[in-house]
């Protein structure tokens, strides 16, 4: 059977096994094993596979070498087309990019000509211009995204080397077994390990020869990160489960994702009181705007200069593109001439005020955050891809809008947020400054800590205009800031599927560098009105206290400047985030000066510091014994009860003997209730969801999660 010269029962019960299954067997008959002793050849190892593959796979021997074994090699070819999946997708292999032959292609075929006034023929032009330079001179890859080992920058040829040597003496060592084998293998090793350290410290070493005051803590912590090997894992959506209903298929993932961040930022998010001013101010003031677009009369509204762009793309590091592909590294190789024609392209964008709607068009992969549950499409964080292209002239525009803001002090002395030379620092040092003050004085300090909800994501596009106007912003900048704004839409990618497009109503890009700067202009004029608080703020997260001798009067004090702050929100459409927004009080606890117990210690302590041996006698009081007594049986208590294996599902509530509430006149039924509250016991929709009794975890009345807390303090039922 299958070459062999006898047939025993073994064989007969394995071909009958074949014959059920639908495996069919690859041998041939040809010999896989030399006998050393006859030279004859057995056909002994055997290949099998499904039937459905047989048609597609060559089966054969290698009878020229045994490579050191009485097998012989067995050659299995599987004949049949990659199909790729989903998941495939093909990137730039910049590492072996022909850069000189790109540059000079890009200075030959990009040219002026190419410009006019249609603004989006000519960015189509110039795209696919540069993609098609770019597909001739860069190679192109199929990008893997299987978990993969990540690279560490300190790696060396020197590493790779060792790391081969060692393995090379590892397989001959358990190849023969030889002790002598072993030995050299543990000598390669430990010099593998001494290479790979040494490469360590020295490039950590010139790492930290390179830091300066102007470098910053998150591209040290990112190059820590590197060096330890770690990276972001691939995302693997779950099934989604949003209202009730579950999304299963790629495609429905991205489209139900792409819902919820549309509706972040709807107009449906913004308060009843801010909707009643909106349209009144909208026909008062943004129409005053519109002679505003052609006056070019200040400096930041001429043309772009070289030096701009080339500072701008400098600036870039390697990121992943938009939808366009085009990345900062072909940027960086374009020649003068190259580089003139996008800045020609660029100043009939910021003269016309109308960007490519390419431009306006984010891709939005999402992330999941720490801590929330993967199948709630509310728990994944969107990160924006844009077109670099735009990225660039974002940075031009921005330079520009922040050198105005600055050079004319516009800028309230309590914003540190995203501006240049400032940081968080400066206000925490003046909150501590001012606390400090206060406890010298004995006096409290109260301090209210306000975020704002969705700030970013709700802004208001028109009062945004309102207010750079306000500034006397004019001209080129606000038209271009206008239409940067407009018309802003956005698509979910999940793998390789893109969900619908969907408008965003509101808010400023994700990702975008002009948008900090534009927050700070919107939330500029927030402390305009405080009469009695000091405030400080960063971005969108703002908090203000005030000092006093009274803590009732620091509340009343600190509730009419809420009032101030939440009129100011309802005007310009921020909503105060009421779970994030604490209050917190600040005052000096004094020490235990003049009890009798901690003056005696404090003598005997620093006596027993001005001599070598000292003998202090300290009285022992009733109530010292009675404390240590207690806490002796408290503590062994505490180990009898962690020993204890029958009563460890109590743990859960009650891990530490010392936490116990009493109840004057408590009975036995009341006791267990107590306890089905702290365990959460109880028949609300959670546990029932919990137990596999409901559907739903969410409340029937108000369709938020029905917990403990919400049946005894929130729930309208």
């Amino acid at each position: 059977m299958w070459g062999g010269k006898h047939t025993d029962t073994k064989g007969r019960e394995l071909f009958s096994f074949l014959e059920y299954k639908d495996i069919v067997l690859l041998n041939d008959g040809t010999g896989t094993r030399c006998n050393p002793s006859t030279l004859e050849l057995a056909p002994i190892d055997l290949s099998f596979c499904n039937s459905s593959l047989a048609s597609k796979i060559t089966w054969s021997v290698d009878l020229t070498s045994s490579y050191g074994s009485d097998h012989h090699v067995v050659n299995i070819n599987f004949s049949h087309k990659q199909i790729l999946t989903d998941d495939s997708e093909s990137v730039y292999n910049y590492k072996k990019a022909d850069w000189e032959a790109f540059s000079s292609k890009c200075n030959e075929h990009l040219s002026p000509d190419m410009i006019s006034d249609n603004i989006e023929e000519t960015c189509s032009r110039l795209t696919n211009k540069i993609l098609q330079i770019a597909g001739e001179c860069i190679p192109v890859k199929l990008k893997n995204n299987k978990p993969k080992k990540p690279q560490v920058p300190w790696w060396t040829p020197e590493c790779t080397k060792s790391v081969k040597e060692r393995n090379i003496c590892k397989n001959r060592a358990q190849h023969t077994g030889f002790g002598t084998d072993f030995t050299i293998y543990r000598e390669k090793e430990r010099a593998c390990r001494k290479t790979i350290k040494a490469a360590q410290a020295m490039y950590w070493e010139s790492y930290c020869n390179s830091l300066n005051n102007d470098s910053k803590l998150s591209d040290v912590w990112k190059k820590v990160k590197s060096m330890l090997g770690k990276t972001f894992k691939k995302l693997n959506l779950p099934t989604l489960l949003y209202n009730n209903t579950k999304y299963e298929c790629t495609q429905d993932k991205a489209d139900i994702l792409a819902t919820n961040y549309a509706q972040v930022s709807s107009d449906d998010n913004y308060s009843d009181n801010f909707k009643s001013q909106k349209q009144d101010i909208e026909q008062k003031e943004y129409s005053k705007l519109l002679h505003y677009y052609k006056d070019n009369s200040d400096s930041y509204n001429e043309p772009y200069t070289m030096q701009e762009l080339k500072d701008a793309i400098s600036d870039t590091s390697d990121t992943s593109p938009g939808k366009d592909k085009i990345t900062y590294s072909m940027f960086k190789q374009f020649t003068d001439k190259s580089l003139s024609v996008l800045l020609l392209f660029i100043n009939r964008v910021w003269f016309l005020q109308k960007l490519p709607s390419e431009w306006k068009h984010s891709i939005i992969s999402p992330v999941l955050k720490p801590g929330k549950k993967p199948t709630d499409p509310q728990s994944y964080r969107p990160i924006a891809l844009t077109s670099n292209f735009v990225k660039i002239m974002e940075k031009m525009v921005n330079n520009r809008l922040r050198w105005y803001l600055e050079k004319n002090n516009f800028y309230t002395p309590n914003q540190s947020g995203f501006r240049k030379n400032r940081n968080t620092m400066e206000q925490i040092i003046r909150i501590d400054n001012d606390i400090h003050k206060a406890f010298l004085k004995k006096h409290f300090t109260v301090g209210v800590f306000i975020d704002f909800q969705k700030a970013f994501d709700m802004l208001w596009k028109k009062g945004l205009l309102i207010k750079m106007a306000s500034l006397g912003i004019r001209g080129n900048m606000l038209g271009w800031v206008k239409d940067f704004l407009s018309d802003r839409t956005i698509q979910v990618k999940v793998n390789n599927t893109y969900s619908e497009i969907f408008i965003i109503q509101n808010g400023t890009p994700q990702g975008s560098c002009i948008s900090p700067t534009l927050f700070n202009i919107m939330v500029n004029d927030i402390s305009n009105n405080l009469k009695y608080c000091a405030m400080s703020q960063f971005a969108d997260d703002s908090a203000i206290w005030l000092s006093g001798k009274s803590n009732k009067y620091l509340q009343k004090r600190i509730q009419e400047d809420i009032d101030t702050i939440s009129t100011w929100c309802d005007k310009w459409g921020f909503l105060i985030s009421q779970t994030k927004t604490v209050a917190m009080i600040f005052k000096w606890i004094p020490s235990h000066v003049g009890l009798s117990g901690n003056e005696m210690a404090d003598t005997a302590a620093k006596k027993a510091l001005s001599i070598e041996t000292c003998i202090t006698s300290i009285p022992l009081y009733k109530e010292d014994i009675k404390c240590l007594c207690k806490n002796l049986l408290k503590k062994m208590w505490q180990q009898y009860w962690e020993n204890n294996t029958k009563s460890k599902q109590l743990h859960t509530i009650q891990n530490d003997v010392n936490f116990c509430i009493t109840i004057p006149k408590s009975t036995r039924e009341r006791e267990r209730t107590l306890f089905k509250l702290r365990s959460s016991y109880i028949f609300t929709n959670k546990f029932k969801y919990t137990m596999g009794k409901c559907n739903s975890e969410l409340c029937d009345t108000c369709l938020v999660v029905d917990d403990m807390q919400h049946y005894l303090f929130n729930c309208r039922k």
